[in-house]
């Protein structure tokens, strides 16, 4: 089934096609056959078709046995990996490149040496290359570890068969008739059609679709071969197919837009769910279709903070190839890139806060250093953006951005050292934490005793009204004191229209920690008629600082 998939697509799918044969990664398996076990070979810049396999590691505590290579066994995969000691999902994926005559697969465990932070450093950040360039992508979706093997087991098939009941049914006035009805149940969607009630591929547990390292893969791959529970299913660029014969093709209108682009509406649902694990041919609109970078990447990263990492330490190596190719596709002004932020897009890439939605991970603060206080990626859990969106029609004003970020010091992609150099408006603002009144909202940390909130000062030092503030971590609360007498910096980021005649400012509550240097510390995402900037913008004043 996989060979006739596969021919179709060579045969009838141009955007699928690899012109020329892509050079290797750094090293691949040799899938052997003929007796010969595989092996781990170095590519030196080599050529060749290669099969690539995005599987879950397992619980780093779990007691399954994992086939790595390191410093000290590099030698020895390099000439013998005994079929007989490898486990069954990597076992499997050889199976399956022997069968469709690819010579090598890439598998992260065995070809990145993994006791080696400059080789793992230099591998990951070509991970974009690896998924991009390979044949196919085997995803071992009802894999929970390497031992779990990639084809279906009995066990799974008879979890499936839950779902399906079959009635006898006699028609009235045909005494001595009877049929039988299947019935499909429990489907987590309306089917479109009555083939697609009985497709199993989206109604059982993918064990990828909630792993962070695993989004990249899903949006890179030229083609994916799934093994699910229940089902096998293959996607391209052009057609989905699961093995119960339903099939679709892909969005309309998709061939016009960027790799990157249509990889992330192939494989994130617009709700900001996780994979989208269904054959059903819906409508987007042009809304989808017409993404363009600024809002494909804050859509990504909502959807990749919602998965789970098993370091958190990876949060920004997960997404490191999916860096890659996409500083390709922007222009050269564009592709600055600092900490999980887009230099040209940095006003609407700031805005970011601790997502409070169904489902969504619990932020804490990432150890001290890791990345700079402006960056979602200084937390771990999930996030999402602020929409910047103006009123619709021509009567109304449109959002103005002030913040432009300055050339200097875009230097450095990680770490405590890395800084954005802006120049924006901005306020002068108390910020402290009160007792909450009896009608007051409950913060999502469930502190029930106290809220935070700023009030404006304006020239005379006289507060406006409180304006309550949502924190992202339960840590951000040491910032506050129940006194006003602490003074931040309220950085404008985007100035929206509200209502017909009004705008409202939004951006960034600040603290400075040095001279002219700047931390985060929370959004301020909406504020009160009071803040209108038709009155407040009067107050405000150039400052030109650095985030850190």
């Amino acid at each position: 089934m996989i060979e006739e998939w596969i021919q179709e697509c060579q045969q009838n799918h141009p955007q699928c096609q690899q012109l020329i044969t892509p050079v290797l990664p750094t090293r691949v398996i040799d899938v052997g056959g003929g007796g010969r076990d595989p092996c781990l070979v170095h590519s030196q810049g080599r050529a060749g078709q290669y099969l690539a396999l995005s599987h879950r590691w397992g619980d780093p505590t779990s007691h399954v046995t994992k086939l790595v290579t390191t410093k000290e066994n590099i030698s020895q995969h390099c000439q013998r990996i005994p079929m007989s000691k490898i486990p069954a999902t990597f076992r499997d994926a050889i199976i399956v490149a022997r069968c469709l005559r690819i010579p090598y697969v890439w598998i992260d465990s065995l070809c990145i040496v993994q006791n080696d932070r400059n080789d793992w450093n230099a591998e990951s950040s070509r991970m974009g290359d690896v998924y991009e360039n390979a044949f196919a992508t085997l995803f071992a979706e009802r894999s929970r570890h390497c031992a779990d093997g990639l084809a279906s087991t009995g066990r799974d098939l008879d979890t499936a068969r839950e779902r399906f009941q079959t009635f006898q049914f006699q028609q009235d006035g045909s005494p001595g008739t009877s049929h039988e009805v299947f019935v499909s149940t429990k489907l987590r969607t309306y089917p479109n059609s009555l083939r697609a009630a009985f497709c199993l591929f989206g109604e059982t547990r993918s064990y990828l679709e909630t792993r962070g390292w695993i989004l990249q893969e899903e949006i890179l791959s030229r083609r994916k071969i799934c093994f699910s529970a229940t089902e096998l299913h293959w996607q391209c660029k052009q057609i989905k197919i699961c093995d119960c014969g339903l099939r679709a093709t892909v969005l309309k209108g998709m061939r016009d837009v960027p790799n990157f682009t249509a990889g992330l509406l192939n494989n994130v649902s617009w709700d900001d769910q996780v994979t989208k694990r269904t054959l059903s041919a819906r409508d987007y609109g042009d809304s989808r279709l017409s993404m363009n970078s600024d809002k494909s990447w804050r859509k990504l990263v909502e959807a990749y903070t919602r998965r789970e990492l098993s370091f958190d330490t990876d949060r920004l190596a997960a997404l490191a190839g999916i860096v890659s190719k996409m500083s390709k596709s922007m222009g050269d002004a564009d592709t600055h890139y600092l900490a999980g932020i887009w230099r040209a897009h940095a006003p609407s890439h700031l805005l970011w806060r601790a997502s409070t939605s169904s489902g969504a991970l619990p932020c804490r603060r990432q150890r001290s250093g890791f990345a700079p206080s402006f960056s979602w990626a200084s937390v771990t859990g999930s996030v999402s953006f602020l929409s910047t969106k103006g009123l619709d029609g021509p009567n109304f004003p449109q959002p103005s951005v002030p913040l432009e970020v300055l050339p200097a010091h875009l230097t450095s992609l990680s770490g405590s050292d890395a800084c954005l150099f802006v120049r924006s408006k901005a306020l002068r603002a108390i910020a402290y934490k009160r007792r909450k009144t009896d009608d007051a909202t409950h913060d999502h940390q469930g502190n029930n005793a106290y809220e935070v909130g700023f009030c404006v000062l304006n020239p005379g030092n006289q507060l406006l009204p409180f304006q309550q503030l949502l924190l992202d971590t339960p840590e951000d609360w040491e910032y506050f004191t129940e006194d006003q007498d602490r003074e931040f910096l309220f950085l404008v980021t985007h100035i929206v229209p509200a209502f017909s005649f009004f705008r409202h400012p939004k951006g960034l509550l600040l603290r400075e920690v040095a001279r002219g240097r700047y931390e985060r510390v929370c959004l301020v995402p909406e504020v009160p008629f009071d803040y209108k900037w038709e009155t407040i913008g009067e107050w405000a004043f150039d400052v030109e600082i650095h985030l850190v």
